[in-house]
């Protein structure tokens, strides 16, 4: 039923104790990190007067 596995190097499945420790590395380090957006003046953003200006995408 069962199959017996055997490994080249089976050194290589300590490296398989790193894996959780680098995503909680990642999963950490990605939370600390903040998005900012510096914008010198909002002018872009304002709509026009009339109707128009306020319908083209």
């Amino acid at each position: 039923m069962g199959s017996n596995f055997e490994f080249v190097n089976p050194q290589f499945f300590w490296l398989f104790l790193i894996l959780p420790v680098l995503v909680l590395w990642y999963l950490w380090k990605r939370r600390q990190q903040t998005a900012s957006l510096k914008i010198s003046s909002i002018r872009g953003f304002k709509t026009g007067k009339n109707w128009l200006a306020r319908l083209k995408p």
